[in-house]
């Protein structure tokens, strides 16, 4: 009885937390990344089809950089949709060492202006480790990664027609390559 209310204790000074965006002096409670955390993923491979006068054909494509950035969940109602009065409440699972929770991310390509690109939820994925919560996957609409490691992102669509308006549809592919937190 006592290991059980302690657990919710636990369980609503993370909610706590995290709805208000303090940081946590517990290590239980998953926190995830802060917001302006930012990574940067470089493209080791890329490969895919183009629609090439009616036929699909099979082509490289150049390596891009991408630029990844945890944002502030904002109020509902107030600036673009994306990610606009999400809930983070991490979800501990596997007996209290791994957990996952929602956050706010922009992805964009360099060179494209951040404030261009539109928000999206994804979800951390995280594992406990000497006491801390360490985040290991990001995973996001078409794009996954590890902060510090491999990424794989897609682009699909869902164009199925035999002759396309204007004839013409956009590419298809998968990249792959590395990432690194830079802040």
């Amino acid at each position: 009885m006592k290991k059980r209310l302690l657990r919710e204790r636990l369980v609503c000074l993370c909610l706590l937390v995290s709805v208000h965006g303090a940081q946590a002096t517990e290590s239980d409670c998953p926190l995830g990344f802060s917001a302006g955390t930012i990574m940067v993923c470089q493209t080791e491979q890329a490969i895919g089809f183009r629609w090439v006068k009616g036929k699909w054909k099979s082509t490289d494509f150049i390596a891009d950089s991408y630029i990844i950035e945890k944002r502030n969940i904002r109020v509902a109602g107030k600036g673009s949709a994306g990610c606009q009065g999400m809930f983070t409440r991490a979800n501990v699972i596997s007996g209290n060492k791994e957990a996952s929770m929602p956050g706010c991310y922009a992805i964009h390509r360099r060179g494209q202006d951040s404030h261009e690109v539109r928000e999206q939820i994804c979800t951390e994925n995280m594992v406990k480790e000497g006491g801390k919560w360490l985040v290991r996957k990001i995973s996001c609409e078409r794009f996954t990664f590890n902060p510090n490691g491999w990424f794989h992102r897609t682009s699909l669509h869902g164009d199925l027609a035999d002759i396309p308006i204007g004839g013409e549809k956009d590419p298809l592919s998968v990249a792959v390559g590395h990432c690194h937190t830079v802040q």
